[in-house]
């Protein structure tokens, strides 16, 4: 992690690659740090615009949206269980 997170953000553990999980100083919330694998910071991009117009209980909310070493870096908070996984049908119908 870089150096600006690394003052922000305790406990980080991480969750795969390129998620980790910490807590953030300010407020002590729980949150998820996520960078983009080499070739996807478009698609973190994406994510950030999409995550900045919903609202929902259903959906983490997004906490910041920074770079770092010129990469972005989305904080978003952190839900603890498993995710769900909906059905193809269900799913299609979430995205429309």
């Amino acid at each position: 992690m870089g150096s600006w997170a690394d003052r922000r953000y305790v406990d980080v553990e991480r969750l795969d690659a390129f998620v980790w999980r910490a807590r953030d100083l300010l407020d002590g919330g729980a949150v998820v740090l996520k960078r983009p694998a080499p070739d996807q910071a478009g698609a973190l991009e994406r994510e950030h615009a999409q995550l900045s117009m919903l609202r929902s209980p259903a959906i983490r909310s997004l906490r910041a949206a920074l770079r770092e070493g010129g990469e972005p870096l989305l904080v978003l908070e952190h839900v603890e269980g498993t995710p769900p996984t909906p059905e193809p049908r269900e799913a299609i119908a979430i995205l429309r």
